[in-house]
C-alpha cells in the first residue's frame, strides 16, 4: 500500500528484483536470496555494521531485516518529530521498531526521559551495530549523557534539559558511570531523575 512513498520505488527497484516467482531459495515471501543476503546487495555499509562487535544477530539467523523495516514502504512516523531513517516499520500504536521486542522499555512512564520520548532511540544508540556496548554511540557512557546535560543551554527555564548538578564533578571517576545511579535513563515510574 505505501509502495509508492518507498526508498526502493525511488530507486526504481521493482517486485521482481527482490522477489523470485518461480524459483526461490526461501518458502517464505518468495524472495530471490535470503532476506539479509538481498538487502546487503544494495546495503554493503550496513553488512559491515552488522560485523561490529556488538550488534542486532542479523547475520546469525536470529533476526531478519524486516523485523525492523518494512521494504515494500510505511505511514509517516509519529516518533523523533516525523524524521527517522528511511523504511523503518511501526511497532504497535505507531511507535518505534525498537519497542517490538524491547517491550520492557516501552512505558508509559510518570517520569519520561524525554531524550527517548522525543528523538529516540538512535538519540544515544547504534541500531545495527557499534564498537560500544549496549550499542550505544560513546565509548564511555557520560559523555553521552552531556551531549544534552552540558550546561550550554538555559536549564530546566530555557532548553528543558536538566544540568547536572553542581556536586557532579566530571574529572571525577565517581561521576563519570551516570548509569550506577540512574538506571532507569529510559524512563521511571518512582524517580524523576531516573534512580533506583
Amino acid at each position: 500500500m505505501n509502495f509508492r512513498r518507498s526508498e526502493h520505488y525511488k530507486a526504481s527497484l521493482n517486485c521482481t528484483s527482490c522477489h523470485s516467482i518461480h524459483r526461490s531459495p526461501t518458502p517464505r515471501r518468495l524472495l530471490a536470496k535470503v532476506q539479509r543476503e538481498l538487502c546487503y546487495t544494495c546495503h554493503p555499509s550496513v553488512r559491515a555494521q552488522f560485523s561490529m562487535p556488538f550488534k542486532h544477530r542479523v547475520n546469525e539467523g536470529l533476526m531478519d531485516c524486516s523485523d525492523c523495516h518494512n521494504p515494500h514502504g510505511t505511514f509517516a512516523p509519529s516518533w523523533k518529530m516525523g524524521d527517522r531513517p528511511r523504511m523503518v516499520a511501526q511497532a504497535s500504536v505507531n511507535e518505534e521498531a525498537c519497542l517490538g521486542c524491547h517491550k520492557d522499555l516501552r512505558g508509559p512512564f510518570v517520569f519520561e526521559h524525554t531524550a527517548v520520548r522525543v528523538e529516540g532511540c538512535e538519540t544515544c544508540h547504534q541500531p545495527h551495530g557499534s564498537a560500544n556496548p549496549r550499542l550505544l554511540k560513546r565509548p564511555v557512557v557520560f559523555t553521552l549523557c552531556l551531549e544534552c546535560h552540558n550546561g550550554t543551554g538555559s536549564g530546566r527555564s530555557g532548553a528543558g534539559v536538566p544540568l547536572t548538578p553542581s556536586f557532579h564533578n566530571m574529572a571525577d571517576p565517581q561521576y563519570q558511570n551516570c548509569t550506577v545511579c540512574h538506571v532507569r535513563l529510559h524512563g521511571s515510574n518512582s524517580s524523576a531523575l531516573f534512580l533506583r
